[in-house]
């Protein structure tokens, strides 16, 4: 299993391409104060495109690497999101369902700095084969494929395993998922997953709690199937590498104060995808993912990381093994 890729094109193809079957136009929204009963005034507004492998796009672009954005969408809000996308300049691949694309919700208490988050469960699908055939078509000559987000209700808690499978071992495959779906990938053969530490006990079945338990669950995933690596991450204290038969890596980011929590593990996955993408070993792509996933946070509601925020806190990120502490 190859966990230090580097990624190349075929027939003039982008050499990423991100998958999103249930992706969202994500509303965010500013209002002074949450009430109940309350007829609410929002003090801003914005809509921008959303979904996992959607946001990994976006950030890929803004980082220079080529990227194709394979979407699954419906209805005049699919409409919409495909044109916002496209205006970012990501090339799309769109499939369309008969379904109407959902829309996310985020809505800062700007008084608090508290923030709620509503996320529509999308639309079914009917013909599950034929968007994975679709995908497969899409991912034929390209060296690295994202699949990111949630599967739309109904789909085959398989369906992202069954992708991996389909493609084999000459692509590189990151996968951010969550639930059953997770699962079922785990118990597969990807490239890299990254979990939260949530979702990593639920993979394990119980609580990891210290760095010790985390890495020890970490290990235990990787014997659930053959993914190569896991990328376990922790919020504001950063993530843990484990390959397998290798010593585990961790990652510290510096203290920010956090605006938003929105797409910070889509910029997470777009840094390590655009370091693979660009020839950089493994540890060095989780670093610079870190410090992505960091620069997110300080940006407002859906707003994605900023380029020359990245390079910066990746200077001022340590890596930490058992073994050495190294400083950049």
């Amino acid at each position: 299993m190859r966990t230090e890729p580097v990624v190349a094109s075929a027939h003039g193809r982008p050499p990423v391409l991100t998958v999103t079957v249930n992706p969202a136009v994500d509303v965010s929204i500013d209002v002074e104060q949450m009430l109940p009963d309350h007829k609410l005034r929002a003090d801003s507004w914005t809509r921008e495109p959303g979904g996992g492998g959607v946001n990994v796009a976006r950030v890929l672009h803004r980082f220079g690497v080529a990227v194709e954005a394979f979407v699954v969408v419906g209805g005049a809000t699919g409409d919409e999101l495909v044109t916002m996308v496209a205006a970012d300049g990501v090339s799309v691949r769109r499939f369309d369902t008969a379904g109407t694309t959902r829309e996310s919700i985020a809505v800062a208490e700007t008084s608090t700095g508290r923030q709620y988050r509503i996320a529509a469960p999308g639309p079914s699908l009917d013909d599950s084969e034929a968007l994975r055939d679709a995908i497969v078509t899409a991912a034929a000559d390209v060296g690295l494929v994202v699949l990111s987000g949630s599967l739309c209700p109904g789909m085959p808690d398989g369906f992202f395993a069954s992708i991996i499978d389909e493609l084999g071992s000459g692509t590189v495959t990151i996968v951010d998922t969550s639930g059953p779906c997770l699962r079922a990938v785990a118990a597969s053969s990807p490239t890299i997953i990254k979990p939260s530490q949530r979702e990593l006990a639920a993979l394990v079945g119980w609580n990891p709690v210290t760095s010790q338990d985390i890495e020890r669950a970490a290990v235990e995933v990787l014997d659930l199937g053959d993914v190569g690596a896991i990328v376990a991450s922790r919020g504001p204290s950063g993530a843990l590498l484990v390959r397998r038969g290798e010593r585990p890596t961790w990652f510290h980011p510096p203290p920010v104060q956090p605006i938003s929590t929105v797409g910070a593990g889509d910029s997470m996955v777009a840094g390590i995808a655009a370091a693979l993408a660009t020839g950089r070993p493994l540890t060095e792509a989780v670093r610079f993912g870190v410090a992505a996933g960091t620069a997110a946070v300080i940006t407002p509601g859906s707003a994605l990381c900023d380029v020359e925020e990245v390079e910066e806190l990746a200077l001022r990120l340590p890596v930490w093994s058992p073994d050495v502490m190294q400083l950049a």
